[in-house]
């Protein structure tokens, strides 16, 4: 039993960049403050009661606040770790927003959906930049707009390869984040310009436990996504540099958010 959860720690650190056991147990306190700013720009998108697909869904911070709105919400994730406490999350809720969430525990590169049957799909909070192969990216984001109806939107959020560059540069750098409850995060990011990817090494200590964890991520640019997208037949209808609507400047915040539309 011991041999098969380490193999299972592996294969989820291994296929979502890092988010194994550690960071699951941990990931709702490191993110406490939930995900309710970007559920409510989400559900801005679409009319009430709407089909919905995360990609990357986690724990659950986005895809359980758009099922409490009324939506039918998808959740796809490929951490079985994270898909166990994303579950332990779901039974906290009401009947029907239990009802409403589907938990898939899949590969966001292998997962399909039938065409037409969404109408919002998000990949958010960088989850597309844990995939190391460009591809990998392209594929997902070729299917994810097959997917969606028309008029349906494509919601993704990654990592900004100038923010990163110009915050971090190439010498690992400790950010330490205090807790008022005495929790403390400090974060150290390392960039391999070679390899155009970042990491981030993580020591999440509390009065009486200390977690470290890892996390690995690619660039994409929003060019090139775009380009993907227009390839698969959307049209980009906003590039953000935040969840409150700030139009997106490079280098200026760590993730930037790109909203894309396939024509009604």
């Amino acid at each position: 039993m011991i041999d098969s959860n380490i193999d299972r720690d592996r294969q989820d650190i291994d296929r979502s960049g890092g988010y194994g056991g550690a960071w699951a147990s941990v990931y709702d306190r490191v993110f406490e403050h939930g995900g309710a700013l970007e559920a409510e720009a989400l559900g801005s998108l679409v009319a009430p009661a709407s089909r919905i697909v995360e990609l990357g869904a986690g724990t659950g911070r986005v895809a359980i606040p758009l099922a409490r709105a009324g939506h039918t919400v998808r959740a796809v994730e490929v951490s079985s770790a994270m898909v166990d406490r994303l579950r332990d999350n779901l039974g906290a809720e009401d009947a029907s927003t239990r009802a409403r969430t589907t938990v898939v525990d899949a590969d966001m590169r292998d997962h399909s959906e039938t065409s037409g049957s969404a109408d919002l799909v998000a990949c958010v909070l960088g989850s597309i930049s844990c995939l190391p192969d460009p591809a990998d990216r392209e594929g997902v984001v070729r299917r994810a707009s097959s997917w969606l109806a028309p008029g349906g939107h494509l919601v993704v959020e990654a990592y900004d390869r100038a923010t990163a560059v110009g915050r971090f540069g190439i010498e690992p750098l400790p950010v330490v984040t205090e807790r008022p409850d005495g929790a403390r995060l400090t974060s150290t990011y390392r960039l391999d310009t070679a390899a155009d990817t970042w990491s981030v090494a993580h020591r999440w200590e509390e009065p009486r436990s200390v977690t470290q964890f890892d996390e690995r991520v690619a660039f994409v640019e929003p060019d090139e996504l775009a380009a993907w997208a227009e390839d698969a037949g959307l049209e980009r209808v906003a590039l953000l540099g935040d969840w409150y609507g700030t139009p997106y400047e490079a280098g200026e915040n760590p993730l930037w958010v790109a909203v894309l539309r396939r024509p009604a």
